[in-house]
């Protein structure tokens, strides 16, 4: 497992810049981090970049307990990371129920966040969790093969609103479109406002 973290990390680095780690973020599954990646302004990102590292490497199997989800790591945007931030936490939240078999993730499906992180506000504008394809990333940062031939894709967990929602159960290139040419990105916080 060693190998494949540093496969990783040089890949995060790559395109992200230096990082530091905030050690083991999911207490439940120790092998599994919260990478941080501070704002750097020579590769464009003038926000935080959150990263798990080592969710990949643990079992996700799907709910019929059939066939295995393709490995994953999980990224977001956010402002800040001081303190008690909200997307340090919800990060943790979403790493932990990941990684337990039981629950039910699927790529581009919308989840309430509440089911992940019970503190979110009822009322809060951003709602519903999608884990989407990395669309504010270069190309070639969505997978990445290890020298064993099997391969870890990364994808973008977007908190996103009410109408943005709506909008992705209509189809969902018309979101990612909205989603990809905001500036900064859709930060991970309830309170943003909707892009529609």
């Amino acid at each position: 497992m060693q190998a494949r973290k540093e496969v990783r990390l040089a890949h995060y680095e790559r395109f992200m810049g230096s990082s530091f780690t905030l050690g083991a973020g999911v207490e439940e599954s120790p092998f599994v981090d919260l990478c941080v990646f501070p704002p750097n302004p020579l590769k464009g990102r003038n926000y935080y970049t959150l990263a798990t590292d080592g969710l990949s490497d643990l079992s996700l199997f799907s709910p019929s307990g059939r066939a295995t989800f393709p490995a994953v790591e999980v990224l977001a945007y956010t402002e800040s990371v001081s303190g008690e931030a909200f997307s340090v936490r919800f990060m943790q939240a979403l790493a932990r129920a990941m990684a337990d078999p039981g629950w039910n993730w699927t790529e581009g499906r919308p989840v309430n966040a509440l089911d992940i992180d019970p503190a979110i506000p009822a009322d809060a504008r951003a709602r519903h969790l999608m884990l989407l394809p990395p669309v504010r990333e270069w190309p070639g940062f969505e997978v990445r093969r290890y020298t064993n031939g099997s391969e870890v894709r990364f994808l973008w967990a977007a908190l996103l609103a009410v109408p943005e929602w709506k909008a992705a159960q209509a189809g969902r290139e018309d979101i990612l479109a909205r989603l990809k040419s905001a500036d900064p990105p859709p930060f991970l916080d309830p309170t943003r406002p909707s892009l529609i």
